[in-house]
């Protein structure tokens, strides 16, 4: 997905990493397990690379191996860690016109609605 259409009419592209509106959302049932898990994955991944198994550790590991596939030395934990987010957690968007959130859940976005357009827009922005 690289567009999302927020009910205002304003689409948000969420083909880019570090973007302003954006944020993962991990549910706190999900934090411990999810947090071990891609700790798991990491070490596995290492120890694949460091035994000279790493493109049968990284197909163990991704559904989507062919970003890697051509030089899978390119890897780093970085990349492993937002891959694996998608799995214990949610993408999340501020619609940058009208403030909504936008909420991941399945294939679809739930959208929350500020209670009043006074509220301040950048609740995902980081703080600077």
């Amino acid at each position: 997905m690289e567009e999302i259409k927020c009910t205002c009419g304003h689409l948000l592209s969420n083909n880019s990493d570090q973007l302003p509106y954006g944020a993962w959302v991990i549910p706190d049932q999900q934090t411990e397990a999810g947090f071990e898990t891609i700790i798991k994955v990491i070490d596995e991944v290492l120890e694949s690379k460091r035994t000279g198994e790493l493109v049968e550790g990284l197909q163990g590991h991704f559904q989507d191996f062919s970003s890697f596939e051509a030089n899978p030395e390119s890897l780093n934990v970085i990349q492993v860690l937002i891959t694996k987010s998608a799995d214990v957690g949610r993408e999340m968007y501020e619609c940058e016109a009208c403030g909504r959130l936008l909420v991941e859940n399945g294939d679809d976005f739930l959208i929350y609605q500020r209670e009043s357009a006074d509220q301040e827009k950048g609740i995902l922005t980081a703080p600077s």
